[in-house]
């Protein structure tokens, strides 16, 4: 179903996939993209807003059956894979380029979110989490050092989930120190 601003109802839309479609969606040129589901190999359904039309799409080629997820990378759609390292593609011109990979040694019992790019020089913002529900931590991977990098001031830990919007009248970036998983 379709609701459009300052209409007061919704109407259904003709045709619509058949696909059982996973997680939240990433907006990125006219498009809302879904991942169809985790356990296909990272198929990827759209919807096009202006000629409200599905269509489906292969996200790129994993080494290894490893957990991916779809993210907004400033405004592009991004395809993670994450195990121990995290593998980011980003989609231009309905082909897929690699945005960077880098290794994650992660504590026992832990596992990474990719939350976004952190800034337009395209670092990335990821949350480290503990199976045992432990403090959740952000860390940034720096594209042009390599460094992983802790980021502070972000107060006491809670069980939020992190939203990024690339476009905020107000920055998230923070300072940061120097990210040791011992």
């Amino acid at each position: 179903m379709i609701h459009y601003s300052g209409m007061r109802s919704w109407r259904e839309i003709a045709r619509i996939p058949a696909y059982p479609i996973s997680g939240k969606g990433v907006f990125a040129r006219g498009r809302l993209h879904w991942l169809v589901n985790h356990n296909d190999g990272g198929k990827i359904v759209w919807f096009d807003v202006k000629t409200e039309e599905f269509g489906l799409m292969d996200g790129p080629k994993p080494k290894g059956d490893i957990e991916h997820q779809l993210v907004d990378l400033n405004g592009e759609v991004g395809f993670a894979y994450i195990g121990d390292h995290i593998e980011l593609w980003i989609s231009k011109a309905e082909e897929w380029v690699l945005h960077c990979w880098f290794d994650l040694d992660l504590p026992p019992y832990h596992y990474a979110v990719v939350s976004g790019c952190w800034n337009k020089e395209g670092d990335v913002l990821l949350s480290i989490n503990s199976y045992r529900g432990e403090v959740k931590r952000l860390v940034v991977y720096t594209l042009k050092s390599g460094d992983l990098r802790e980021v502070v001031g972000w107060g006491d830990p809670c069980e939020a989930e992190i939203v990024m919007y690339p476009n905020s009248l107000f920055p998230i970036q923070g300072i940061y120190k120097k990210c040791l998983f011992d």
